[in-house]
């Protein structure tokens, strides 16, 4: 019988199955190959939840305090609005006062001058008193606006971390929405027309993640997260109620 190797070219006779050792460097040659994939998944999940976690921690943050400046800054207000009916009866009574001032005389009558006229005396100071009681009452109100939302900024600024920084956006600081009705002394407070929203106080800041250094090489580009908060109050059936706005109008 013929050698069948007579057959089949010289190469292929010298070719030998592949040795355990050569697979073995083949799937270690493998294994480095797919090790900065492996490695770039990790990070961005690693950073994806650190990222959540973040923005989920400002929120919180940025939403109990505005909430708790709301609730400061309801107080004094609850209380002006409701000096008006008191403001309404010393402006009825100094203005019958005023007039029976004028006819007593006009007619010459001595002691009604008297008595009137101590009586538009007595009630101007009560409605002096009464204005300086309002405007006091108005500044607490805009001053715990002021000052809760300078509160809140710094407490945003202060999560910041190496990976994490957080850029404030300037917002205008809410003022009190209600006005005097006129300018007289101890006016009628009314509030603003779309109370809610002129009373909104809102913040908004920007989230930036930094890859750790050794993955800035492979992963290039700015991870930037901006982020949105505010609140308001609203009045229901003589209530005042710090509530929480989703929408940036």
């Amino acid at each position: 019988m013929e050698n069948l190797w007579t057959y089949f070219p010289t190469s292929f006779k010298n070719t030998r199955a592949p040795t355990f050792r050569n697979q073995k460097g083949f799937g270690l040659l493998l294994l480095i190959s797919f090790l900065p994939i492996g490695l770039t998944c990790l990070c961005l999940f690693g950073a994806s939840r650190q990222i959540m976690f973040k923005i989920e921690e400002t929120r919180y943050l940025c939403r109990s305090e505005l909430i708790q400046t709301m609730k400061q800054a309801s107080t004094p207000l609850q209380i002006l609005i409701s000096l008006n009916p008191v403001s309404e009866t010393l402006k009825q009574a100094h203005t019958l006062a005023v007039t029976q001032l004028k006819l007593a005389i006009v007619t010459g009558n001595q002691a009604a001058i008297l008595i009137w006229g101590q009586r538009v005396t007595q009630l101007l100071r009560e409605r002096q008193k009464l204005d300086r009681v309002q405007r006091k009452l108005y500044s607490q109100a805009e001053t715990a606006l002021i000052w809760g939302h300078q509160l809140l900024i710094r407490k945003l600024q202060k999560t910041n971390s190496p990976e994490m920084r957080l850029s404030m956006i300037p917002n205008i600081t809410a003022e009190p929405a209600v006005i005097p009705s006129s300018g007289d002394i101890a006016p009628i407070w009314k509030f603003k027309t779309n109370f809610e929203a002129e009373q909104k106080q809102a913040q908004t800041w920007q989230l930036e993640y930094l890859l750790p250094k050794p993955f800035r090489n492979w992963i290039r580009g700015r991870f930037q997260f901006p982020l949105f908060c505010a609140a308001t109050l609203t009045v229901k059936e003589n209530k005042w109620i710090a509530i929480l706005k989703e929408d940036r109008s």
